[in-house]
């Protein structure tokens, strides 16, 4: 768990430091670390199935978090509401940065082999898992889709020990990514 979550607290990290210079707020460190969280958001998922069952199982992705359709709308309303009502002058702050950590997340979910099916982009309209950069049927295609039941067919263990509990290219590029952020935010 610990290095899927790299790529996404170095992609808050990346963005609060980025707004942070485009528009001359001049973030503190408390707001270095709500980059990360709301890059890790969508995951709160997994904390709702911990405190559940005791276990994350293949549903998860399955829940409003990983719907960005919705999951974007509601969190960019909350959004608009806490920073028009508190903080309108930093609008230009944080509207980009809550939605672009959370579209760093969806798209770090949605890429490459080791991210199993992807989300559901597309939900409410379609429960169907998008994921880019796939290999289905034997080829590699940009962007594939699978049904639940076709995603439940490889058990969470046997997708752990395959892509998950060595290196992989999507590992090592997380730990990467965490840290060229955070060398941007400190040299930058």
């Amino acid at each position: 768990m610990a290095i899927a979550v790299t790529a996404d607290a170095g992609g808050g990290i990346f963005f609060v430091h980025l707004f942070g210079k485009t528009s001359g707020y001049q973030p503190h460190w408390w707001v270095y670390a709500l980059g990360i969280i709301l890059a890790w958001l969508p995951d709160i998922d997994i904390l709702a199935q911990k405190a559940k069952s005791q276990a994350i199982d293949s549903k998860h992705r399955s829940m409003i978090t990983h719907q960005p359709m919705l999951f974007m709308a509601i969190t960019l309303g909350a959004t608009v509401l806490l920073v028009g009502t508190s903080a309108p002058n930093h609008a230009e702050f944080w509207l980009p940065l809550v939605t672009l950590c959370l579209l760093f997340h969806y798209l770090h979910d949605s890429l490459g082999q080791a991210n199993r099916w992807g989300i559901e982009w597309l939900a409410p309209f379609s429960g169907r898992l998008y994921q880019i950069g796939m290999i289905k049927d034997g080829k590699r295609r940009l962007v594939c889709s699978w049904t639940p039941e076709e995603a439940g067919k490889i058990p969470l263990e046997e997708w752990l020990a395959t892509y998950y509990l060595r290196p992989t290219s999507e590992s090592i590029g997380g730990i990467l990514t965490f840290c060229l952020a955070v060398v941007y935010a400190t040299l930058g």
